[in-house]
């Protein structure tokens, strides 16, 4: 009986950390365009440059970067001009950031906190809103002028984030009637401010990767719970 329970124990774990790394997975009909967190990448964005040695900062690093989409979108629009559809929401950014000092030494774990009202900006190609069907959307991000704030030399300070188009892709299956599994990265290369005005990009390149809501972990949990549960049964 014990090793059963740590069969079942064992599958759900298992398929819940495989698959909330790389996929949402959400019930609704029709199905529609996946929103949710975005992680960035393992390894830090760094940034130097004159203007932050100016400021007596050698670099910056900015790590454990999580992007959340706050619904419901404040605009949504196709435009003409790019031939794009455009949806903007409210978001939030939280990370870490180290500041390395030009003396020597840095200060690490500061927060990196943006503002919870900030726009981004998804662009979709085409003249039809996304969602309502499955398939493959080529998407890019963009977020301007987002303020954010960091701590050295004991003051807090101002600081800018921005990511200029950033290319993604986002792709909905059907794995079930009305249960889809979301896909969706986007390649940003970002770019950090003191002053809003001087711009220093990122030394790198990074992903930011769709994971599951809450919601979407239940389902797959729940899903994870039948399969375990089949799989004891089958076993008496």
């Amino acid at each position: 009986m014990k090793r059963n329970a740590k069969i079942a124990s064992a599958l759900i774990v298992g398929v819940m950390l495989a698959t909330s790394a790389l996929t949402q997975i959400y019930s609704s009909t029709p199905p529609t365009f996946p929103t949710g967190w975005y992680v960035g990448p393992p390894a830090p964005f760094t940034f130097e440059s004159a203007a932050l040695t100016n400021a007596g900062i050698a670099s910056i690093d900015l790590n454990n970067l999580v992007h959340t989409p706050v619904l419901p979108l404040v605009s949504s629009y196709y435009s003409n001009s790019i031939n794009s559809w455009v949806e903007t929401f409210n978001s939030t950014l939280t990370g870490a950031a180290t500041i390395n000092l030009l003396g020597g030494g840095s200060i690490a774990g500061n927060l990196f906190a943006g503002g919870s009202d900030e726009n981004v900006m998804v662009t979709i190609p085409g003249n039809s809103p996304p969602g309502g069907t499955v398939g493959s959307w080529v998407t890019s991000l963009t977020i301007l002028d987002w303020p954010a704030m960091i701590t050295y030399d004991n003051t807090t300070n101002n600081i800018w984030l921005q990511c200029l188009g950033g290319p993604g892709l986002t792709t909905v299956t059907e794995i079930s009637p009305s249960l889809y599994e979301g896909t969706s990265v986007f390649d940003i290369t970002p770019e950090i401010s003191l002053d809003n005005t001087v711009w220093t990009t990122a030394d790198q390149e990074g992903y930011m990767t769709l994971i599951p809501e809450p919601s979407s972990l239940a389902l797959l949990g729940c899903g994870a719970l039948g399969l375990a549960i089949k799989t004891l049964r089958s076993r008496k």
